[in-house]
């Protein structure tokens, strides 16, 4: 019988490899370590392609499975951050005009 760890995404880093990983990774932001042709972030924090493409680098090991890349981040400490399509934050035109108005009358009154 076989083992459900014996697929693609067997354990391929060693537990001395996943402590180098989050050595590095605490130390250095993916702009200091990856080329800007091969990140696939800005640079400034971690992303999964961005550990994904130095992960390959730095150990030649490639997971096919994304998932496996979220868990290297949880285990190193980090949290992974899904991004939005849609900036939640953004105010609408009718809720600046208020606040703006507001603001203006704040400025006034003070």
């Amino acid at each position: 019988m076989r083992s459900q760890w014996a697929s693609q995404n067997a354990a391929k880093l060693t537990v001395e490899q996943k402590g180098e990983i989050k050595q590095r990774l605490h130390a250095h932001a993916p702009d200091e370590v990856l080329s800007a042709e091969m990140r696939i972030s800005q640079g400034a924090f971690w992303t999964v392609s961005d550990l994904q493409v130095a992960v390959k680098q730095w150990y030649g090991v490639v997971y096919q499975d994304e998932d496996s890349y979220r868990r290297l981040l949880h285990y190193c400490g980090f949290s992974y951050q899904r991004t939005e399509a849609v900036y939640r934050s953004q105010a609408n035109e009718h809720k600046r005009a208020e606040f703006e108005q507001q603001l203006e009358k704040k400025s006034r009154d003070s």
